[in-house]
């Protein structure tokens, strides 16, 4: 029976070393480097700002494990190349120990994996409290217990320490557990697929997946996303315009099949590759595994989920951000007053301005008592309004884009272009670049930003603008 034997400093801003033992405790692979730290920044977000072991988002709890399965990563999988490696990451369930304490509070398993954030540094960067190897080594060990039945592991901490330090990435969130440890809970994998009508844009979707994730995440289910490539998103596929979520699998799925799962929705089961999933009503118990149809579902879920649920904003594609970089900074984005302004089509929506000339001229009215000197970024749907604010302030930027859709009160961005939307989100990365926010009816990703917005009278906004 292999053994994975882990030992860590107590130092945790050092790297311990990984061994592969036989049954007899022979050394059969390693000593390979690991690194056993949490990063603090999510941990104390999390409400774990020591770090502990024995909570949610602190350093690799010590411990026996038993190897309950190894999961794929890098290309074609949900789990990214930078963040988890590219040879996969072996799944571990607590046993005793520390582990089985961190258990009780929600870390119901640990991974082993790979990854970073700059592959060509060569360093071991610290995780939520995962253990992290090198490429080369992980793949080393993996092929080495790929297959073996019974393998065990054992982290121990030592007083011993390695000079290599670990490295800190502020940055890294990615889950404690992660998704990865809701696929091999004892007893089956828990699974909610979810998927949203034909025309939610995005801002319902990332609803759904927000409160869907946060009952998943307490409750030790993953989560896939059915993402109709429909009119609500302008036929556009997730990676086109946004960057992975954490958490959740995301299946791009043609209109043809959303369709069909529409039709499902109507009745009490759907087929799911090759597997009938029951469709669960709002007011229904949740069951292993199930598909969640709209938003009713899912924010029955979330009502579910002890605690608060951590807020899901759409993180831009690294393409489309790319393209963004030199334009934002050549403007100055971080010194500009951002205004959205989004005009709603229906007339019954009691959300303004609508397609009203009145209501228009009122948002315009309003804004024109900002001094046109004053440094902008334009965001908006409606080609009035974007030709009304040019034409009073002097040092405007806005994204180009077509008003195609024709009215009394002039022309509107198309809802299906596809050009639009890919321009919309855009428009929504340099609206939460930008100093301050004038906002009238939203955005995507504007609770992120709240902070930023200014409300009438806009007295001194040029002084809270370009102050530095």
């Amino acid at each position: 029976m292999p053994t994975i034997d882990i030992f860590l400093p107590s130092d945790r801003n050092r790297v311990g070393q990984l061994f592969l033992r036989d049954g007899d405790g022979r050394e059969l692979r390693g000593p390979w480097y690991v690194c056993g730290r949490a990063n603090d920044f999510a941990a104390s977000e999390h409400g774990n700002p020591t770090r502990s072991p024995l909570h949610l988002y602190g350093d690799t709890p010590t411990g026996d494990y038993r190897v309950r399965g190894i999961l794929a990563t890098g290309g074609g999988t949900a789990y990214d190349s930078k963040t988890f490696g590219q040879s996969g990451m072996i799944v571990l369930e607590p046993v005793r120990g520390q582990a089985a304490i961190a258990n009780k509070n929600g870390r119901q398993v640990l991974v082993i994996h790979a990854g970073t954030p700059n592959p060509a540094d060569k360093l071991l960067y610290a995780t939520n409290g995962s253990v992290r190897m090198y490429e080369h080594e992980l793949r080393e060990l993996i092929k080495a217990v790929r297959g073996q039945s019974s393998v065990t592991c054992r982290i121990s901490e030592t007083n011993g320490t390695v000079s290599l330090p670990v490295t800190l990435d502020p940055a890294y969130d990615q889950g404690d557990p992660p998704l990865a440890a809701n696929q091999m809970m004892a007893g089956g994998a828990k699974l909610i697929v979810c998927a949203a009508s034909h025309s939610a844009g995005v801002r319902h979707r990332y609803r759904i997946m927000q409160q869907v994730r946060g009952f998943a995440d307490h409750a030790g289910y993953s989560v896939r996303m059915l993402w109709g490539i429909t009119s609500g998103v302008s036929f556009c596929r997730h990676d086109e315009l946004f960057d992975a979520v954490p958490g959740v699998e995301i299946e791009n799925v043609s209109y043809e099949e959303m369709t069909a799962i529409w039709r499902c929705s109507k009745t009490s089961t759907m087929s799911h590759k090759g597997e009938t999933l029951r469709m669960l009503q709002p007011s229904e118990e949740p069951v292993d595994r199930f598909f969640s149809w709209d938003c009713d579902t899912a924010e029955a879920l979330g009502k579910l989920a002890t605690g608060n649920i951590t807020p899901l904003h759409a993180k831009i594609s690294p393409a489309l951000q790319a393209q963004l970089d030199g334009y934002m900074q050549a403007h100055s984005m971080q010194n500009r007053l951002g205004i959205r302004v989004r005009v709603t089509e229906r007339a019954t929506d009691l959300r303004k301005p609508r397609r009203v000339k009145d209501e228009l001229d009122a948002v315009l009215s309003s804004l024109r008592r900002i001094s046109p000197q004053m440094p902008l970024f334009i965001a908006t749907d409606s080609e009035y309004i974007q030709e009304g604010l040019l034409s009073h302030f002097i040092d405007a930027r806005f994204l180009p884009k077509r008003f195609e859709q024709r009215e009394q009160t002039g022309g509107y961005v198309q809802r299906t272009d596809k050009d639009a939307m890919l321009t919309f989100v855009k428009e929504v990365s340099c609206l939460c670049a930008c100093k301050n926010i004038i906002n009238y009816g939203g955005f995507l990703n504007e609770t992120s930003v709240r902070y930023k917005f200014i409300r009438e009278p806009y007295d001194g906004l040029m002084d809270a603008v370009r102050k530095p």
